[in-house]
């Protein structure tokens, strides 16, 4: 399928499994089949001791490629103990303001010990503070957008759209008319 692989090291030693996010087929693929092929790709790695996951979230959107939150958390709880045990970080590479939020949001659901290993990754530079240079193997996209990221640092943040998000607003926006007067301000009842 092309979206999971296992590239490299941690600096733990822990063999990586990266999932680039905008190579995963949520839509074209039934979410069984998903979940069979991750285990049949995890099995080795997980048989061969701790390793850790790198989510490549560049360019991936929740309406293309997620398989849904609760998928994601039922798969990960229907795993074997082993592959829970010995899952030793989960590296979230180019994390958005949104994913961010629906992960906020799903905190209360997911098993504290998940949770506790997620780590935020906000470029590829500070990959390097997880994974020693040289051991993951990163799609060209994903380094031209750390490149423009590097120009626009509050993309990072998502108080500033993308190109592709500032289309977006713009078609979800299309017809909607324009505020011209400010918003007053409410005082509360009197």
């Amino acid at each position: 399928m092309g979206f999971l692989s296992v590239s490299g090291r941690d600096l733990q030693g822990r063999q990586v499994v990266v999932i680039i996010g905008k190579l995963l087929p949520a839509g074209a693929t039934s979410r069984d089949r998903l979940r069979k092929y991750a285990i049949q790709k995890l099995h080795p790695v997980v048989s061969a001791g701790s390793y850790s996951i790198l989510f490549v979230n560049t360019n991936a959107t929740f309406q293309a490629n997620s398989p849904g939150v609760l998928w994601l958390r039922s798969t990960f709880e229907a795993l074997p103990s082993m592959y829970r045990a010995q899952l030793g970080a989960v590296y979230c590479l180019h994390p958005t303001l949104g994913l961010r939020l629906v992960l906020a949001a799903v905190a209360p659901w997911m098993s504290q010990g998940l949770w506790q290993k997620l780590v935020y990754v906000s470029r590829v530079e500070f990959l390097l503070e997880h994974v020693a240079a040289g051991q993951v193997a990163l799609p060209d996209f994903v380094l031209e957008h750390d490149q423009e990221l590097e120009g626009r640092p509050l993309m990072d943040y998502g108080v500033e759209a993308d190109g592709d998000q500032a289309a977006m607003f713009r078609s979800a926006t299309e017809g909607v008319p324009e505020l011209r007067e400010p918003l007053g301000v409410y005082h509360g009842a009197g």
